[in-house]
């Protein structure tokens, strides 16, 4: 693995071994706050607010679908490769119209960029990940995109469930966004005057605010690549303002990453992965 390569390595610089520490630092805290999510929401919180009732049956295999669409695309963008060594035979076409990278020494296709962290050119490289330690190229993009939305959809799942088990264990009303603001002030101002409140409390009252910041910063993640998408861009080229790749229209533009094979990437997490088929790489290969 890259990460753990650079890490190690007498080659980089300090700034690169703390960015390769700051990977694995991210990915994880972000792992360890969905697992415990999900435990909670599966094991404790539907059963006690919806005790025999069916659908608690729901509600568990909503949770278990959108766990494994989280890991599934989580998996499948982290093993599928993007650099362009492995993307040769498919850039062949280009490679005429490309530049040389003086790190990786050799001939690499437009668009893309050398990553110190992944230790190799990324083809349409659009940033690094810190939370999954490797960068989103052409070829991982689609999954990249798929998890932001997964994530973004089970954190929600998790911050309304857990508001709801808050209503029933202590009266917590909730009546907008406000209502976290004073639930964080309530609480500190108890914790000032040596009111302790119960574990049970203290944990529920972290997990929601971990689900609040990951829905927020998932949804955020997703909006913005949906943005670049439609421009025709990549997160790097949209911070130089470069526009030259688009394809002239916002249909045009989605097709470079989706088309209706992407269904099932959506539908079926990992199965990509399973086949050895990356629909990324088939809307290149048309074009």
């Amino acid at each position: 693995m890259g990460i753990i390569n650079v890490l190690f390595s007498d080659k980089v610089t300090r700034r690169v071994k703390y960015q390769a520490f700051m990977n694995i630092v991210c990915a994880v805290y972000m792992w360890t706050m969905t697992l415990l999510v999900t435990h909670v929401s599966f094991f404790h919180i539907v059963p006690d607010c919806y005790e025999a009732d069916n659908r608690v049956v729901i509600h568990r295999l909503a949770i278990w679908y959108i766990f494994t669409g989280t890991l599934g695309n989580y998996i499948t963008c982290v093993f599928t490769k993007t650099d362009a060594k492995t993307s040769e035979r498919l850039e062949k076409q280009i490679k005429s119209h490309g530049r040389y990278c003086l790190a990786c020494e050799m001939q690499v296709p437009r668009r893309s960029h050398h990553c110190y962290l992944c230790e190799s050119c990324i083809v349409k490289r659009d940033h690094h990940c810190f939370f999954m330690g490797v960068c989103i190229g052409r070829e991982n993009h689609l999954y990249f995109i798929f998890f932001t939305l997964f994530m973004g959809i089970g954190t929600f799942y998790g911050l309304l469930l857990n508001a709801k088990y808050m209503h029933r264990l202590y009266g917590t009303q909730f009546h907008g966004p406000q209502t976290f603001v004073k639930i964080f002030f309530s609480l500190f101002a108890s914790l000032l005057t040596g009111q302790l409140p119960s574990y049970r409390y203290m944990g529920l009252f972290i997990l929601m605010y971990v689900s609040l910041a990951g829905t927020m910063i998932s949804f955020g993640f997703f909006a913005w690549q949906m943005l670049v998408v439609l421009n025709g861009q990549t997160t790097y080229e949209a911070k130089f303002g470069v526009t030259r790749y688009s394809k002239g229209s916002y249909l045009g533009n989605l097709r470079e990453v989706f088309n209706s094979r992407s269904l099932v990437s959506l539908l079926l997490p990992m199965w990509d992965l399973a086949t050895n088929t990356n629909y990324c790489r088939i809307n290149s290969q048309s074009e």
